[in-house]
């Protein structure tokens, strides 16, 4: 038989198997006898599918020591060589059998079990697989092409010592969880998982796209990793690599674990979201550059053990525990993942990042509660006034506010409270005149030589207070533009 007659005999067997399943009497309802009936009928078409999947096998290179569906003894499998078209009925047909099993309603004992077992199956193009609760195994498997996967709705796959040539991607086309259980797998391309964007359907309900990717042995990533628009449930690495750039943007991520992992092609979180659990990089390397943009951390990020890329940088990022001055709420482990990262930033003289974080330290300490009241009223003071160093423009303001407000009261006063001393138009605005001299000479209030002579304890009392206040806050100003404008990091001060 010619290749082509041969090719022809199995899009016959194909088609044929295709018509028996959409044949089959439509009832409402089946009795037990009637359901045993049809599960046996849907067995026998789901272990004839992978018969002549075994049939459209142009080469078998041999048995390996893998189980699969195909196996004679549990045990052992041949080794296929299948084109992509072959497997692609394959696929097509166990994905039509899946959704016309499901429109039953079957006691659990009596369920067909139908999934998509491509273990041992060396795959010479492009795939296509539609998932519609569907449930996929490779083990010992080649993909020479992309490996495309579209989910409708909850989609299980498990991949096992696979060859990915180019690339694997998963798209969500509905709301659906795709778990991925990954097991020493190779992906010598790009790996994307794209949901859908918000935007895209505005007047419907946001569809929900959940990834869970765990593993159990690590898998190398040769080509770059995308995730964009999903809701991460769990992501767990633990010594994997990553040769090329690690991207996610506009994602969610629950609970994620990155440990004792290299990025060396670096990464990229943009307009992310961690938000059950903190993110955790333990022991992880980046050779190259680390970035956060547009991210939220609803827990301190824990970087302990971490060699950082020089030029890490994390940039209006937002963290909900530590990030306001009200209502933070933070653990000790708070503090000591800050911590981390302001040593980093300090050792790489990165004073800007540092007075982020060092700010986020100090604040997650306050909400733990450790220092005596002096020190958090201390804390406290500063925080509000240019957050720890963060905004000189919020200290300058504070500065305005802080002496206007003493000099309205102050001029609002009759003269048998204060009275200036010299003539001129300043002898009209008395209260100003002593908000000045309490904010740029406050040493006047204990000298005959002032400006502005007071006529009452209370008088003496308050301006003592704004003085006061008024030299906190310039000592914060100096502090703050030696801070921003210095060479070197904040530890060296």
């Amino acid at each position: 038989m010619s290749p082509e007659e041969a090719y022809k005999t199995r899009r016959a067997r194909w088609k044929e198997l295709f018509k028996k399943l959409h044949q089959r009497p439509q009832r409402e309802a089946y009795d037990e006898v009637q359901l045993k009936i049809l599960a046996e009928g849907f067995t026998n078409l789901f272990n004839e599918a992978y018969r002549i999947l075994e049939g459209c096998a142009y080469e078998i290179s041999g048995t390996i020591n893998v189980p699969s569906l195909r196996s004679t003894d549990g045990v052992h499998s041949n080794m296929l060589k299948v084109k992509s078209e072959e497997v692609q009925e394959f696929v097509n047909f166990l994905s039509d059998l899946k959704a016309v099993v499901d429109q039953h309603v079957w006691n659990e004992a009596e369920r067909p079990n139908i999934f998509i077992d491509l273990s041992a199956v060396h795959v010479d193009g492009p795939l296509v697989v539609r998932f519609k609760g569907n449930y996929l195994v490779t083990n010992a498997t080649e993909f020479l092409s992309t490996l495309r996967i579209e989910i409708h709705d909850d989609a299980n796959v498990r991949f096992v010592n696979t060859q990915f040539r180019r690339g694997f991607l998963a798209v969500w086309l509905a709301s659906g969880k795709f778990s991925l259980s990954d097991d020493g797998n190779s992906y010598h391309e790009e790996i994307w998982f794209q949901g859908v964007k918000a935007e895209a359907a505005p007047k419907r309900e946001p569809q929900r796209c959940v990834l869970e990717w765990t593993h159990a042995r690590p898998s190398n990533a040769f080509g770059a990793v995308k995730i964009t628009d999903c809701d991460i449930e769990a992501l767990r690495f633990d010594r994997w690599s990553f040769d090329e750039n690690f991207i996610a943007g506009n994602t969610i991520f629950r609970v994620n674990d990155f440990l004792s992992c290299d990025f060396r092609g670096g990464a990229i979180f943009l307009s992310c979201h961690f938000v059950d659990q903190p993110v955790r990089f333990l022991n992880s390397t980046f050779p190259k550059p680390l970035a956060f943009l547009l991210t939220d951390f609803n827990k301190a990020p824990d970087f302990h053990g971490v060699k950082f890329h020089p030029n890490t940088k994390f940039k209006d990022c937002r963290f909900v525990a530590a990030g306001s001055l009200f209502g933070s709420s933070c653990t000790p482990a708070d503090v000591a993942s800050y911590r981390v990262l302001k040593g980093h930033f300090s050792q790489q003289k990165d004073s800007r990042q540092e007075i982020v974080f060092y700010a986020l330290e100090q604040r997650a300490e306050r909400s733990v509660g450790t220092s005596d009241p002096v020190e958090t009223a201390l804390s406290w003071f500063q925080d509000a006034v240019c957050g720890y160093g963060q905004s000189l423009s919020r200290a300058v303001i504070v500065f305005a506010l802080w002496n206007g407000i003493f000099g309205a009261i102050f001029q609002m006063l009759p003269g048998s409270f204060l009275s200036v001393k010299s003539k001129g138009s300043i002898a009209d605005y008395p209260g100003v005149a002593l908000s000045l001299q309490n904010a740029f000479n406050p040493l006047a209030l204990f000298s005959d030589k002032g400006l502005v002579e007071l006529h009452s304890l209370w008088m003496y009392s308050a301006s003592l207070i704004q003085a006061l206040g008024s030299i906190g806050i310039v000592a914060l100003i100096i502090l703050t533009i030696r801070g921003k404008f210095r060479k070197g990091s904040s530890s060296e001060s």
